[in-house]
């Protein structure tokens, strides 16, 4: 994970690690405005938002790791800044969503829906940075306050698109949730070696199924058919996937998006197995073949040692023991054929009209062969 630059924020600050980098002030303005507007439309003096967050401030604290003493001396500028944070998270999530917001200006530079259509792609790479991230318990708290009647975790989830699964430690988790869903994993074993998509499917005749989730990842041995969930590649999500690999290694321990990520690298090592994918449903996005084989190889470069007893890791098992059986059974020999004989003659539009115009050709021939020797009877 050599790419420090991905791990730290470009444009936006949240949370204290990295506020008031110089480079960062710019988007201050923006923060202030989004607490003004996020507290007037409440109806809820700010004084009742701070004694709310007050409560808990030793926790919320204690969230964050080597914090500043700047930080641990001073509640009221600690809050402050989980507050001024916090609303900018919500009114920048909620621009677009469900949970519509519509008392800012339509030129708005970040809270109209052009603003943050312009600004989305720089801005989520960084709130996705694991580095930058508030409590979750902060922004629970702030539509708590604001919104008493409605579920704060239901209006994050419609904010970030997922389902209401209750709280998490930050929204970095909330879109790791997203991504996958899956039991906890423990550090522990090597992970086993694998073939890479193009291989499974010409050589051994493995196809692979798009299904709606992780949990629903493994390999059908009857069928030989591997589950995938779709994945989407492209140039924004290098960050974000790198950001919560690391959340996982240095924070929950829950390794699920590792192992899914390590079944990825397995099964793409060219151009060849990224155009499988895609074909199958597996790989989505605009990026080209050669673009998203380089972007893959950024997002799961040093993956690590860890638990076998994940879903990808199982079905990456089942279907090394699949490959290696010393007995070709017919039907699979016949897969194995049909396979080879798409990618030979198939694969492409002309292949094809080769193909069939050689066979009608050989069978025009076979048809005047029979009728000359038909004739040639005939006149004897």
């Amino acid at each position: 994970m050599g790419n420090v630059k991905a791990y730290e924020p470009q444009v936006v600050s949240i949370g204290p690690y990295h506020n008031g980098k110089p480079h960062l002030l710019p988007m201050e303005v923006h923060k202030k405005r989004a607490l003004v507007h996020f507290v007037k439309r409440s109806n809820v003096p700010l004084e009742k938002y701070v004694s709310e967050l007050m409560k808990v401030v030793a926790e919320l604290k204690l969230s964050y790791a080597q914090l500043d003493q700047e930080w641990i001396d001073d509640d009221n500028k600690f809050i402050e800044l989980m507050i001024v944070d916090g609303c900018f998270l919500l009114e920048f999530l909620a621009v677009g969503t469900k949970v519509s917001i519509d008392d800012y200006a339509r030129s708005d530079p970040m809270f109209s829906f052009h603003g943050k259509t312009v600004n989305y792609d720089s801005a989520i790479k960084d709130l996705l940075t694991v580095e930058n991230q508030l409590p979750y318990s902060v922004l629970t708290t702030l539509l708590s306050v604001a919104r008493p009647k409605e579920d704060a975790h239901e209006i994050i989830s419609h904010m970030m698109l997922c389902h209401n699964e209750g709280p998490r430690r930050h929204i970095l988790d909330r879109y790791a949730e997203r991504v996958l869903e899956a039991p906890d994993l423990e550090i522990g074993m090597k992970l086993p070696t694998g073939y890479s998509a193009s291989e499974l499917y010409y050589q051994f005749g493995i196809r692979f199924k798009k299904v709606s989730g992780y949990k629903s990842i493994r390999f059908d041995y009857k069928q030989a058919v591997l589950l995938l969930p779709p994945i989407m590649i492209h140039d924004d999500h290098q960050n974000p996937f790198l950001n919560m690999r690391a959340f996982e290694v240095w924070v929950s321990k829950d390794l699920k998006f590792h192992s899914f990520i390590y079944l990825i690298k397995t099964l793409v090592k060219s151009v060849k197995d990224v155009m499988l994918l895609r074909y199958q449903g597996i790989i989505v996005g605009p990026l080209d073949q050669a673009a998203v084989l380089k972007s893959i190889q950024v997002f799961t470069k040093d993956i690590g040692m860890f638990n076998v007893d994940s879903e990808p890791i199982v079905a990456l098992e089942d279907m090394n023991d699949y490959c290696k059986q010393g007995t070709v059974m017919v039907w699979r020999m016949c897969r194995i054929w049909i396979a080879n004989l798409y990618e030979n003659y198939f694969s492409n539009p002309w292949t094809i009209i080769s193909l069939v115009a050689a066979a009608i050709l050989m069978a025009l021939t076979v048809t005047q062969t029979y009728y000359t020797i038909i004739s040639y009877k005939a006149s004897n």
